[in-house]
């Protein structure tokens, strides 16, 4: 297809030829009119026996009549000929040949910013200029460049897919997420107008073409949508492309969601080949997408039906996409392809959609063995059973063959590994040479940690340290150093909880899930580490007794949590705890517990049902009724519909009572309007019934009752 340029040349060339065609005509027109004739004109000087004008008559060097048509010498044909045969080539060379892509793999290039489109409070939309205004970038669908910048005396070099096409003349976009631990994406957002970026590219394996496959589905998470996006757009433009497109892009917020618009606009346009689902850790009210993370049954219902003949394409953190893997791999989907390993483009990006993708495999141990290891954490058996084991251990010859191990990958996964490099199988956080003792996981990951952390953290292992040990003259320093006490604990969770004795940095995106934090806690109650749990119950107060009320309410009634518990049973006030939803969440409070939640729901009703019916805040409940201005008799139906409707809404919809909501139903709106049908004069107080209605409202029960209140009262 021409460009603008070339469609201005083209039509500026044609009408100029027609003007002048025209003018031509006129003016000869006008000579001949005037009895002067352009054959005279231009043949002045030359013989008249040469002229093939007689009489003045028309010449052919300009109109012959023949048989009344009009017809153009052979030399008129000529010149339009050559002039159409000129225009032609014109426009087939400066149509067929364009500039060379600026894009070069072995070479990096400086780009200037001209343009920041800010998209989110922390994501933007960067436009950088090419070096000439019908330079194309040069990037084929489905790959991605290079970003290099210098960061702290180092070369940080990072991946990212632009969301422009090689359609887009003299710039290309990046959408880039800002990250405070981030490095490109960190630098990228602190450029100015005018400051240039280092790239180098194309890069990757993946090609698209309209040919690629019968149906493509795709699985993104957060900036993840980038690459999607890119083919998403080469494939609905093109009207010979009949792939069908198949979207789950998930992520933690609904603002996290990256160019939702224009999805949701494709996918209007195009509803026979393109379709998005959306998954959100943190649904808003209302919500109809996907909530939590995506699951199997998410995958088997919005991508494409198997075959041979469809693709896979992820996008996302790596613990995101091993978990997605698997599910496909279940499904019988062939193998999925990566189109971008989110990892380049910011290390950070993996903590961020944590929460939304949890640990996607997230530990499910046996809680009812947990809770009986809790309470044999100080049998003799227990102890002489660990104590055994690594006395076996110890006692092991160096040509006995071990187990397959699984070792930290780059990205940020556990993963199998058969070799014995005692490097490849520690935690990279916990490989300090000098410590004197090492723990090994449920999966055979090491991590090697001082014995006096342990000992002042844990009571379980300062009591373990203190029973007898070999001699020294038995073993050397570096047998000692060798000794591994195995651990029933997953490496995620000895991970988190020697974090916190430790008092490295904690990785909260782990926290984010209710299920660990209940794996974490009987952890640390099983070893007893009281630090471990003081961090757990904070977090639990701060991040989850909103999102899971009776989970938490739960957990703080077992651990003994009175605060944590009231303050979990007050967001538990605007929920139907008799609504089935709730059932499987209900079964992990204990009957006492459970007891007390559902009296305060009970005693919320009966005082508001009580407060309702007082003859002292309300006029209306004195019998007979009579009306203050003629004292006639009067009927307070309208009151009494308003105590039966709010006396209803708590039970079946709670959250208007707790949201106070119920001062802007129609039902009070009926009693403040209501009037004597005699004298006309109204019935009720407005400010004084608005007054004890809101009262009421606000000393309603907000928390559960321990014993420890009744006392006091």
């Amino acid at each position: 297809m021409p460009n603008s340029f070339q469609l201005v040349f083209l039509s500026s060339f044609v009408f100029v030829l027609g003007a002048l065609v025209l003018l031509s005509q006129f003016i000869n027109a006008k000579l001949n009119a005037a009895g002067y004739y352009v054959s005279d004109i231009i043949l002045i000087g030359l013989p008249k026996e040469n002229r093939t004008v007689t009489d003045h008559a028309p010449t052919t060097a300009v109109i012959s009549e023949t048989a009344g048509e009009t017809t153009m010498p052979y030399a008129q044909l000529l010149a339009l000929a050559l002039a159409v045969v000129t225009s032609a080539f014109i426009y087939w060379k400066f149509s067929s040949s364009k500039r060379k892509p600026v894009l070069d793999p072995q070479v990096w290039q400086e780009f200037t910013l001209k343009e920041k489109v800010v998209v989110s409070p922390n994501t933007a939309i960067y436009r950088f200029a090419l070096p000439h205004p019908e330079d194309v970038l040069g990037l084929p669908i489905g790959q991605h460049i290079s970003v290099a910048a210098e960061i702290n005396g180092k070369e940080i070099v990072r991946s990212y897919t632009p969301t422009s096409s090689d359609d887009n003349l003299g710039h290309f976009d990046l959408l880039i997420k800002a990250y405070e631990l981030g490095n490109i994406s960190k630098h990228v957002s602190l450029l100015k107008i005018g400051d240039n970026i280092r790239v180098k590219g194309p890069k990757g394996q993946f090609n698209y073409h309209p040919s690629l496959s019968r149906a493509l589905g795709m699985i993104a998470g957060g900036t993840g949508i980038t690459p999607m996006l890119q083919i998403i757009r080469a494939a609905l433009k093109n009207p010979a492309d009949r792939t069908k497109l198949n979207l789950i892009y998930a992520n933690v917020n609904p603002e996290d969601i990256l160019l939702k618009k224009e999805l949701d606009e494709l996918a209007a346009k195009h509803p026979s080949r393109f379709e998005v689902f959306y998954v959100l850790n943190n649904p808003p009210a209302g919500w109809t997408g996907g909530v939590g993370f995506v699951s199997k049954e998410q995958i088997e219902k919005h991508m494409p039906p198997t075959d041979e003949n469809i693709k896979i394409l992820m996008c996302g953190p790596p613990p995101m996409m091993n978990a997605m893997k698997k599910y496909l791999a279940e499904l019988k989907y062939p193998a999925p392809r990566t189109v971008s390993k989110l990892v380049d483009q910011c290390p950070a990006m993996i903590t961020a959609l944590a929460p939304m993708i949890g640990m996607w495999a997230p530990v499910k141990s046996d809680r009812l063995r947990a809770y009986k290891a809790c309470l044999q954490k100080y049998s003799p058996l227990l102890t002489i059973s660990v104590s055994h084991s690594v006395r076996k251990m110890s006692s092991q010859t160096t040509t006995t063959p071990r187990a397959p191990m699984k070792e930290l990958n780059e990205s940020g996964g556990w993963s199998s590994s058969h070799t014995s490099s005692e490097a490849n199988q520690t935690h990279p956080d916990f490989s300090d040479e000098e410590a004197d003792v090492v723990l090994s996981s449920q999966e055979g990951i090491l991590f090697r940690i001082h014995s006096i952390i342990l000992k002042m953290s844990s009571s379980w292992f300062r009591t373990l340290f203190t029973l007898p040990q070999s001699s020294k003259t038995e073993q050397t320093a570096s047998a000692m150093s060798q000794e591994v006490i195995p651990m029933s604990e997953s490496a995620d969770i000895l991970e988190v909880l020697l974090s916190m004795a430790c008092g490295k940095e904690i990785p909260i995106s782990r926290l984010q899930s209710i299920d660990f934090i209940e794996d974490l806690l009987a952890v640390a109650e099983k070893y007893d580490m009281p630090g471990p749990s003081s961090i757990i119950r904070l977090s639990v107060s701060l991040t989850h007794v909103r999102t899971h009320p009776i989970r938490v309410y739960a957990l703080a009634c077992r651990w003994g949590w009175t605060e944590v518990a009231r303050t979990a049973s007050s967001h538990t006030l605007h929920m139907d705890l008799l609504d089935k939803k709730w059932a499987g969440e209900l079964r992990l409070v204990g009957s006492a517990d459970l007891a007390r939640l559902m009296l305060l729901h009970r005693r919320r009703r009966d005082y508001l049902r009580k407060e309702l019916d007082s003859a002292e805040r309300f006029y209306a409940n004195v019998v007979p009724g009579k009306c203050t201005g003629c004292n006639g008799d009067i009927s307070h139906f309208r009151w009494h519909a308003l105590k039966y409707a709010w006396v209803a809404v708590l039970e079946e919809r709670p959250i208007l009572v707790a949201e106070k909501d119920l001062l802007e139903r129609a039902e009070l709106l009926e009693v403040l309007d209501s009037k004597c049908p005699r004298c006309q004069k109204s019935l009720y107080n407005a400010e004084s019934t608005l007054y004890n209605l809101r009262t009421i409202l606000e000393q309603l029960p907000t928390d559960v009752e321990f014993e420890e209140d009744t006392a006091r009262q």
